[in-house]
């Protein structure tokens, strides 16, 4: 890997939840937890008028729309690509709402796609259109939340999964346990993403089963937890930039951390540091490109969705972002500690890993985190 995201990168900020994005769209009883529910209002057409060509506008994270690799997209095709960046799905579905027309692809992570096809704010795709999506790796090429009765409304971009991350020099033989961010001995030494995984992460600490769909004792539960959690850390991180610096600086030893992501570019500033994919559970998550139903160049943005999932494309973006390949055939081209620190040849990983689902009460969720920082 070459480079790495810049610092300022800032992914999924979710604390707040928009009333026209997630927040809005799980609220409506007939949305299911994958797949289509009924009184789903998605759509199944698959036919595509136009030619590639004109002007491709994006609705996606910072990173996904690079020059070093959107530059011999325009060069091939004659198309323009524009691109809007967002710091939070409820963003991007906010805006997908709102500014209908205005976008021609939206790159959603995995536990929003489910919702956008429901209400029929994503269109299905021509696989036919998109041939590179057969070297993906199955568990993203098929997951429910983007293939309903056989209609593919989403194609993979990349991948990434949150793990425990330490100092090697001082924790010598680290337990693979997420209580290791309640270890008095790390006080003030330790540090957290300031996102709705960190729930996730207590769910999976207190041994609780489905960490997506908590129930009001166990999220109370989950909140006393990280109410003694917090005067243990040094600080919330919020930036990927964030976390690194505060392990260069050797400010902290523990952290909860983007998987692959963080060791990587540690170990290239010779830091000794160890990621852990903590015994009781992780999650994972996909960011995947999705086609506005009222895309006015669905041509284009197919051709996009086949580009980006090409060997050589994917390496690119891997060494932008640092983010995880979806595509097996890129596994050739990347370093071997690429391929370790993501686990590509290791078929148990993406069995082990839950993969980020809609939460169905996830205002609840999001108001157990701004009242532990607020207290």
């Amino acid at each position: 890997m070459t480079h790495f995201a810049q610092g300022g990168f800032r992914r999924r900020a979710l604390l707040k939840a928009g009333g026209l994005g997630l927040a809005g769209i799980f609220a409506a009883p007939a949305l299911a937890a994958c797949g289509s529910s009924k009184g789903s209002t998605r759509l199944t057409d698959t036919k595509v008028d136009g030619d590639i060509g004109g002007t491709l506008n994006l609705l996606t994270w910072e990173g996904y729309a690079d020059p070093s690799f959107v530059s011999e997209f325009e060069s091939r095709t004659g198309v323009k690509v524009n691109a809007s960046y967002v710091g939070s799905n409820d963003e991007m579905i906010t805006k997908l709402r709102s500014a209908k027309g205005t976008y021609d692809l939206a790159s959603p992570s995995c536990d929003s796609t489910g919702a956008l096809i429901d209400a029929g704010l994503v269109r299905p795709i021509d696989q036919n259109r998109v041939p590179q999506l057969g070297n993906a790796f199955p568990k993203f090429r098929t997951a429910e939340n983007v293939v309903i009765d056989g209609l593919t409304y989403g194609t993979p971009m990349m991948f990434g999964f949150i793990a425990l991350l330490v100092n090697a020099d001082v924790l010598k033989d680290p337990a693979p346990n997420w209580s290791l961010l309640w270890d008095e001995k790390y006080a003030k030494r330790s540090t957290v993403w300031n996102d709705i995984s960190s729930i996730w992460n207590t769910s999976f600490h207190l041994g609780q089963e489905n960490v997506f769909s908590l129930s009001e004792a166990e999220l109370a539960a989950v909140k006393t937890e990280l109410l003694a959690q917090r005067p243990l850390l040094k600080k919330y991180w919020s930036s990927a930039g964030e976390l690194t610096e505060l392990f260069t600086n050797r400010e902290v030893d523990v952290a909860s951390c983007w998987g692959g992501f963080h060791a990587a570019q540690l170990k290239a500033r010779g830091l000794n540091v160890q990621e852990i994919l903590p015994q009781e559970g992780f999650t994972g998550y996909w960011d995947t490109w999705m086609i506005p139903a009222t895309s006015t160049n669905p041509a284009t943005a197919m051709a996009w969705m086949d580009y980006v999932l090409e060997a050589d494309v994917q390496k690119k973006i891997a060494d932008v972002t640092g983010y995880g390949v979806t595509s097996q055939a890129a596994i050739s081209n990347m370093s071997k500690e690429y391929v370790e620190g993501y686990r590509l040849e290791d078929p148990s990983f993406f069995d082990r890993a839950s993969w980020w689902e809609r939460v169905p009460n996830r205002q609840a969720y999001l108001d157990v985190l701004n009242e532990v920082q607020g207290a």
